[in-house]
């Protein structure tokens, strides 16, 4: 009998061959699953950290526009109230019981605020008109000159405030000083005669075209926000639904099969000797071997008609 060992051989390295290839095709398949995958992925985080610097600046223009309508709103009344308070201050002697309606001041302002924002931002600005009056008028013999303007009163008496209470406390100054020099006047001057010149109108003191800009840039970042959003729903919504073909298990069944049968096998039973490879023993090998080739000559037809029948 013939050297059996050359079959056997041959039928490992044939079917190694066919499986090199299943299985380049299986790698390949994964391999550019795996690459959609962390494309996807990719863009997703770029996208979301995108989205994440969006909104940051979206809520700080938010809170710097919600400053400044506080503050012209404060700013529109600021004169009203100090005056009130000087009166009562002038009248009373103090501000123990000063107080002021805000609903009053709300119903005349129209500003794209909360409510109860306006009202906080009110009534802390009372209470830093009595804390400047009470210093002022505490202190008024302390202090070496009462000069008309504000800045040269802080030079002059060395005094420095924090930059949130300096525009109160300089509203607060100047009444206080027109207020006593009224008291002075042997003509009985009116105090209203003199401030009278000095309205305050809404918005002077802010930057009306930083506050326009500031409020298309949020409808512009506002805009990009929802096309982001967008975008990640329909990265999400591709990537979930990334599906491996439908001929990968069909190809890995194939690959293990005709591994195991046509080149696990044969090498097994390496090397062998002629006496004992008898008949059925032969009609083994090559029947593995046939019926591996024929499973991957089923899985390619398989795969054409699966492939024409979806068009």
């Amino acid at each position: 009998m013939q050297d059996p060992n050359w079959l056997l051989s041959t039928c490992a390295q044939s079917a190694a061959a066919i499986v090199a290839i299943i299985g380049g095709f299986i790698i390949s398949t994964v391999l550019n699953i795996s690459s959609e995958k962390n494309s996807i992925k990719k863009e997703l985080k770029e996208l979301q950290e995108l989205l994440d610097y969006k909104k940051l600046l979206l809520n700080s223009h938010k809170k710097e526009l919600i400053e400044i309508d506080c503050d012209d709103f404060i700013n529109e009344h600021l004169f009203d109230v100090v005056e009130i308070a000087c009166d009562k201050c002038f009248e009373h002697g103090g501000l123990e019981d000063f107080n002021v309606d805000f609903e009053k001041y709300y119903i005349k302002s129209d500003y794209n605020v909360d409510k109860k924002v306006l009202e906080d931002k009110f009534y802390q600005t009372i209470d830093l008109i009595k804390e400047a009056f009470n210093y002022f008028l505490n202190n008024l013999d302390k202090f070496k000159e009462l000069p008309n303007d504000f800045s040269e009163f802080l030079y002059v008496n060395k005094i420095e405030l924090d930059s949130d209470k300096k525009n109160i406390y300089e509203e607060v100054y100047e009444t206080t000083i027109r207020k006593i020099q009224s008291n002075r006047n042997p003509y009985g001057i009116s105090t209203m005669s003199i401030i009278g010149n000095r309205s305050i109108v809404p918005g002077n003191l802010i930057e009306n075209e930083h506050y326009d800009n500031l409020k298309n840039e949020k409808q512009k970042i506002e805009h990009e926000i929802d096309y982001l959003e967008t975008q990640i729903r329909e990265k999400e919504s591709k990537f979930g639904h990334i599906e491996k073909p439908s001929g990968l298990n069909g190809a890995l069944i194939v690959f293990i099969y005709f591994t195991l049968a046509g080149i696990v096998f044969p090498i097994f039973l390496l090397p062998v000797d002629a006496s004992k490879f008898s008949g059925r023993l032969k009609y083994l090998v090559s029947g593995l071997f046939t019926s591996g080739l024929l499973s991957v000559i089923v899985y390619i037809v398989m795969t054409i008609r699966s492939i024409f029948d979806r068009r």
